[in-house]
């Protein structure tokens, strides 16, 4: 039994060193949960920019997707389109509605069009002016057919059930569920046995037809640029305005490396 008497200097100089230590223990602790918190934010935000590139990659190339087997198809992404789409459609609703000849909206699409190609391409873009003639049919058409010696006056009518040929003012929309297969026509197509000879037939499917071989030609990929009145013109032809700026730029990158042979014939985008 110990009888020696404890000072109230002891026990204040014990508990001041109970206290420190207790207080070192919480700062190491605050340390260690203040790290922890800081790992898990960092593996959140590595998790969620690693799913959002995924996702991205899922949306540009689908799953079920067919393997075009061409290095300058396969450089075309569809977001790339549909950022061009939605600048479109801005630009019509920020117009009255509608990109269509001789107005505000046409004059910035085709300025949208120059801009992004001067920024994104080394390609040559230049802007010719001239004038859009307005017609209206003054009488019905006349077509008159000769196929393998046989001739015959084809039947002009609005009446669809009956007629072999019309005007059409305004096209029609249409969905695609899946993509559209591609016929490659032999030779030059310029006879119908170019067209039987097809390796997979030409009905409902879009017809490649290759034409000439001579260098100093100049292929040509157009789509025209307005709209009509009563609509943007998304479809028509949006759609095809952007995937001939798709066309050009992807082109462009591709002439910049050193791998993608470059071609022997010019060719010219128009809008």
């Amino acid at each position: 039994m110990n009888n020696n008497p404890v000072s109230n200097e002891g026990l204040s100089a014990n508990n001041n060193n109970m206290i420190l230590s207790l207080n070192k223990r919480v700062k190491f602790l605050s340390v260690f949960i203040s790290i922890g918190i800081i790992l898990i934010l960092v593996t959140l935000a590595l998790a969620a920019a690693t799913l959002g590139v995924v996702v991205n990659r899922l949306k540009d190339k689908p799953i079920d997707r067919p393997s075009l087997d061409s290095e300058y198809a396969e450089s075309i992404q569809i977001s790339d389109i549909m950022i061009h789409l939605n600048e479109l459609q801005n630009i019509a609703t920020n117009t009255g509605g509608n990109r269509a000849i001789n107005t505000i909206g046409f004059n910035q699409t085709l300025d949208y069009i120059n801009n992004y190609l001067s920024f994104h391409t080394n390609f040559k873009v230049a802007t010719k002016y001239f004038y859009v003639k307005n017609f209206i049919l003054a009488s019905n058409s006349i077509l008159i057919t000769s196929i393998n010696g046989v001739t015959v006056n084809r039947i002009f009518s609005p009446n669809l059930s009956i007629a072999e040929f019309y005007f059409v003012q305004y096209t029609r929309s249409v969905n695609f569920a899946d993509y559209v297969p591609i016929s490659v026509i032999p030779n030059e197509g310029c006879s119908d046995n170019d067209w039987l000879a097809a390796n997979s037939s030409p009905n409902g499917q879009v017809a490649l037809v290759k034409r000439g071989i001579d260098a100093t030609q100049t292929i040509v990929i157009g789509g025209h640029s307005d709209s009509v009145p009563a609509s943007p013109g998304i479809n028509d032809n949006g759609s095809g305005s952007v995937a001939n700026l798709g066309l050009a730029v992807a082109l462009a990158r591709l002439f910049e490396t050193s791998t993608y042979k470059k071609y022997k014939y010019r060719v010219r985008f128009c809008w």
